[in-house]
């Protein structure tokens, strides 16, 4: 597990607006992890 943090990142729901399109364009790796409650 001490790879998870390396791999993946933690964003808010009111980023994943910003996101979308670094996802959708391929520019971000990893995973991102949509915390609903932030």
């Amino acid at each position: 597990m001490a790879l998870l943090p390396l791999i993946s990142r933690e964003v808010g729901l009111s980023e994943v607006i910003d996101i979308a399109p670094q996802l959708i364009a391929g520019q971000i790796r990893g995973r991102v992890v949509v915390d609903t409650g932030r």
